[in-house]
């Protein structure tokens, strides 16, 4: 009560740290420290739940980085940070309004974008990515837009061998980055 000079506190305090969110172009200086930057470029995640898999899944593979479009996509709540396992803290995140130009701008700092879809694509392995990648993941439901699409230079899909033709996209991410990173580490 003293804290906030209200009689309706009841003793309890909760602090909440702020998301520090990055421009790209800091996000892509940073990167170019290590031997193969790795970006992650999220499109349209909606759902918490796997927003939050997927930055803690990030966090584990050691991006550089993650971009997130600002419309159609979950906000970093609560849930979030609880899902990513603190992951939230330690990534770099930027809010990006448009995709394709945040696209554009990484091909002109050498990043080879490599999209992941169902339609038009091959094998995630048949793919050497011993160079900067921008790997992007798209909605639940609908995958990456056309438009995205378009500007990736490679579409990769992992392929399904039961019935069902589509992993949840957290678990789809992590077989990605970590394939990237197996073979940008050997």
């Amino acid at each position: 009560s003293e804290l906030f000079h209200s009689e309706n506190a009841q003793g309890v305090v909760a602090v909440k740290s702020v998301t520090k969110f990055y421009e790209l172009d800091e996000i892509i200086f940073h990167s170019k420290k290590s031997s193969f930057p790795l970006l992650l470029l999220l499109d349209s995640i909606q759902d918490p739940h796997n927003l939050g898999a997927i930055l803690r899944t990030a966090e584990c593979a050691g991006v550089d980085g993650v971009l997130i479009t600002t419309n159609q996509s979950s906000p970093l709540t609560e849930t979030v940070e609880k899902i990513s396992a603190g992951a939230v803290s330690h990534l770099k995140i930027c809010k990006v309004n448009n995709l394709v130009r945040a696209i554009e701008q990484l091909k002109k700092e050498n990043f080879w974008i490599v999209g992941s879809s169902l339609n038009n694509s091959r094998e995630y392995t048949s793919i050497d990515y011993k160079m900067p990648v921008a790997l992007v993941v798209g909605n639940e439901e609908k995958g990456i837009r056309k438009l995205v699409a378009e500007n990736c230079d490679f579409l990769v899909r992992i392929p399904m061998l039961g019935k069902i033709d589509s992993l949840n996209v957290s678990v789809a991410t992590g077989i990605l980055l970590f394939e990237i990173i197996r073979q940008q580490k050997s």
